[in-house]
């Protein structure tokens, strides 16, 4: 009897821890980024990136760096997210 295998996905999906950092340039104009650190699937992204298909990347976030007391996530997080 052959072991059960399930199927690569047809689009894999990368691995990266991210959080939301707030700048503000010269104390006058804040700025708000998404900073993602890939921890795995680097050669996954470069094949995306070499095919020109958008990537998918499963993003990894503390809670407690993201929530709010009121809705759950915070604004900021919602504010980056929904740019993507």
């Amino acid at each position: 009897m052959v072991p059960f295998r399930r199927p690569a996905p047809a689009f894999p999906a990368a691995l990266a821890l991210a959080w939301v950092e707030d700048v503000y340039v010269e104390a006058v104009h804040d700025e708000r980024f998404l900073v993602a650190a890939i921890l795995d699937g680097h050669h996954k992204l470069a094949a995306y990136a070499a095919t020109g298909v958008p990537a998918r990347v499963l993003l990894l976030s503390r809670a407690e760096d993201n929530r709010g007391p009121e809705e759950g996530w915070s604004a900021a997080f919602n504010e980056v997210m929904g740019r993507l």
